[in-house]
Order: structure tokens, then sequence, then C-alpha cells
């Protein structure tokens, strides 16, 4: 049974009212913060966080895709990116076959903490695209795209970087390799960015790369 609110602070003073408001808005706030941890976003593993992606893909589900981003953890906090998430919801096109892993140098053991590619721009001018945080590796998409001649088989490289924040791994992305990405899966023409070795410092790449 419910003691009514008048009858409940019945016996104290407006000071000491207003304070046990306050008081149950913070427990309210802190209630919540405890909730929202116990739904944390990420995967715990790297595994997991194939996983999900496949999910996310076969389900072409932006939602559950959202889960694994990085620009959508606590570190990062930019919240939805619109034009990120176009660019990759363009690949659920791909019918997939299986999700390569490709494992950097540990970023904890002092190894590599960046993702490189070189472009070659409209302009016909070398251009090094980068990723660079707590990058543990990338994840490839082998499958096929559906025509009505016939299936073309593909190995896309899109730049889903995998990177870690609070203990969480994530999904970060660099923008115009993705965009490479996409228009050679829709043109069956090689994609412009050619990914250097991971971890591989780009200014110490040879001209003629």
């Amino acid at each position: 049974m419910c003691t009514p609110i008048a009858n409940a602070f019945g016996s104290f003073g407006p000071i000491e009212v207003l304070l046990a408001i306050i008081l149950a808005g913070a427990l309210l706030v802190t209630a919540g913060c405890m909730r929202g941890h116990g739904n944390a976003t990420g995967a715990g593993t790297i595994e997991e966080l194939v996983d999900k992606y496949e999910a996310a893909h076969r389900e072409r589900s932006i939602e559950k895709l959202r889960d694994i981003l990085w620009w959508e953890s606590p570190q990062a906090g930019s919240g939805h990116r619109e034009d990120y998430e176009e660019l990759m919801a363009a690949l659920f096109v791909v019918e997939l076959d299986d999700l390569e892993y490709v494992a950097g140098p540990d970023p904890e053991a002092g190894g590599g903490r960046i993702v490189s590619y070189v472009r070659q721009t409209p302009a016909h001018r070398r251009q090094v695209a980068s990723v660079i945080g707590p990058v543990y590796g990338k994840i490839i998409l082998i499958g096929s795209i559906r025509t009505d001649a016939a299936d073309r088989q593909v190995r896309v490289d899109p730049a889903y970087v995998v990177m870690r924040s609070l203990d969480r791994y994530y999904i970060d992305i660099q923008s115009f390799v993705l965009e490479d990405a996409v228009t050679s899966v829709r043109t069956g023409q090689p994609s412009e960015s050619e990914p250097l070795p991971l971890g591989s410092d780009p200014s110490k790449v040879p001209r003629n790369w």
C-alpha cells in the first residue's frame, strides 16, 4: 500500500522535504546509469564484435550496427553519423560468405596504432588515408554481388578498423576508403584505395607503392 506524499512528509519542514526530493532524484539518475552500464555497447571480445557485425549485415540493420560503431562509444560520444551509416548500409548488398579478421600489431604491447591506405585522387595525386588510435586490426567482407548475368565474387576491404574503448571493442572507419569500397562494389572496378601493411608508418612508404 502506498503512503500519500502529504502524509509521508507531514512531520518535515520545507527544507527537509526539498532535500528529500533532490536525493530521490539523484537516486533515480544513478539507477538509470547503472541500467545503462548493464546494456553496454560494443563487444567484449573481437570474436563477438565480428559476430555482431555479421548479424547486423545479414539483417541489414542500422540499429544493430550502431551498437558496435566507434563514434557511438562512450569515449567518442559523437552520436549518430548518418553519412557514415549510409555508406556502410550500401555494403549490405554483399551476400556474405565469410568475414575475415586481419590482426595488426598489438597496441598494448607497443605495436602499431595505425591503419593506412594509399589512394590516387581524381587529380592523380598520391594520398594517404589513415585511422589512428587503439587499433587492433580490421574486418574484410568476403562474398558475392548478385547480378542479372551472374554472381560476382568480391573481397571488400572497407577500412572497418577494430578499436578498443573502456575494455569494449568497436568498428571505426576511414570515410574516403569506405567511399572507394562502395564505388568498387557498385561498378565492379578495383578500389582506388590500396591497403598498407597494418601498423606500418605511411611516411616511410616508397613513393612508387
